[in-house]
């Protein structure tokens, strides 16, 4: 018996899934959900700990979640992914999903963060000296802070071409 459920699966991005973001789009895909996305892990807890061999760079992360998108994508289904900046998405800037989360307040456990946007932007993302001169700035929030604590800013190259307009419909 159907129950008409709306299935979104989120799944973050590992140095140890890379490889198969694509076979996971296409199996989400399969599976008839209808939304995905694939969220860069942010490096807190034993992912911190495990720096290392949890987190990937940017770099090596951007083709393998771009092939990872483009099975839901193909199939009309609405995919994002977070957390990862503009620099790294060419062609797939319509699939950040920082472009698409409303401005919200989120209630957790004992905690209220009243504005979701500005916690990740004040507390989370960070940018550095490459973004300044970035054309996609306004648009980026940047990586997840301890990224460049570890890596530094030295692989990060900022862009030059306009950034695209999105309307408001989402991915």
């Amino acid at each position: 018996m159907a129950r008409r459920q709306r299935v979104i699966v989120n799944s973050v991005v590992t140095r140890s899934n890379l490889t198969e973001l694509p076979r996971l789009g296409e199996l989400l895909v399969g599976l008839g959900v209808h939304q995905y996305q694939l969220a860069m892990v942010h490096p807190l807890g034993s992912a911190a700990e495990n720096y290392d061999d949890v987190v990937p760079t940017l770099r090596e992360a951007a083709p393998w979640v771009k092939s990872g998108i483009r099975p839901g994508i193909a199939a009309g289904v609405r995919v994002m992914v977070e957390a990862m900046p503009p620099c790294e998405m060419i062609g797939y800037e319509a699939y950040i999903a920082e472009n698409w989360i409303p401005h919200t307040r989120i209630e957790d456990v004992g905690r209220t963060v009243p504005d979701y946007r500005a916690a990740r932007v004040g507390e989370g993302k960070a940018k550095g000296p490459p973004c300044e001169v970035c054309t996609w700035n306004a648009e980026c929030e940047g990586p997840w802070r301890e990224y460049p604590e570890v890596h530094g800013w030295g692989g990060v190259v900022p862009r030059t071409d306009p950034p695209i307009a999105h309307n408001s419909a989402s991915p």
